[in-house]
C-alpha cells in the first residue's frame, strides 16, 4: 500500500503527539510504502529547527520515504485548485498525492482531508484517531454495507 504523508502526519514521527504511537506503528508496517514530496523535507526540517529536535532524527524519518519532486506544473495546478479552503502548501501536497497513484493520503488536517475527499476522491487515513462520520455526499463506507449484500451475485437487469 502506497501512502502519501503530509507534514501533519510525518511530524508525529519526530515529535511526541497524541497519535505518535499509532503513526509509528503504521509506518513500520512492512506492507506500507511511504511517499511524499520535497515540500515535506522542508516542513519537517523547519519544525525540527524551531522545536529543537536534532536534524538527524528528521533524516532518519525521511530515509523511509520515496521523495517525489515538485514540478513547475504542480505549482500551476495547486494555484488553481478548485477549493477556497485549501492553503497553498496543502494544495501542493494534494496535487502531488493525486498524481502519485497512492492508495491513501495520511493527514490530520481537516481542510486537507475535506479537499482530498471531495476534490480528488482520495482515501484519507488518520492513524490513532477514530474516523469521523463525515463523508462527501453520495459516498458510503465499505464496512457499512451488510456482508450479505457484498457476497450476493450481481442481479441481472430485468428486460420486459
Amino acid at each position: 500500500m502506497r501512502a502519501y504523508l503530509d507534514a501533519s502526519a510525518a511530524a508525529k514521527l519526530i515529535k511526541v503527539e497524541t497519535e505518535s504511537a499509532a503513526m509509528t506503528k503504521f509506518v513500520n508496517d512492512p506492507a506500507v510504502s511511504l511517499v511524499s514530496s520535497w515540500l515535506l523535507v522542508t516542513e519537517l526540517r523547519r519544525l525540527a529547527y524551531i522545536d529543537g529536535i536534532p536534524q538527524a532524527a528528521v533524516s532518519t524519518v525521511l530515509d523511509g520515504f520515496d521523495i517525489l519532486p515538485l514540478l513547475e506544473s504542480d505549482f500551476e495546478f495547486a494555484g488553481i485548485l478548485p477549493s477556497r479552503r485549501v492553503r497553498s502548501l496543502d494544495a501542493l501536497h494534494l496535487t502531488v498525492a493525486s498524481q502519485a497513484r497512492v492508495d491513501h493520503l495520511v493527514t490530520y488536517d481537516a481542510r486537507m482531508k475535506e479537499a482530498a475527499l471531495t476534490v480528488f476522491g482520495l482515501s484519507v487515513l488518520e492513524p490513532g484517531r477514530e474516523q469521523d462520520d463525515w463523508l462527501p455526499p453520495g459516498h458510503i463506507r465499505l464496512e457499512d454495507i451488510p456482508e450479505d449484500i457484498l457476497t450476493q451475485p450481481a442481479a441481472r437487469p430485468r428486460i420486459d
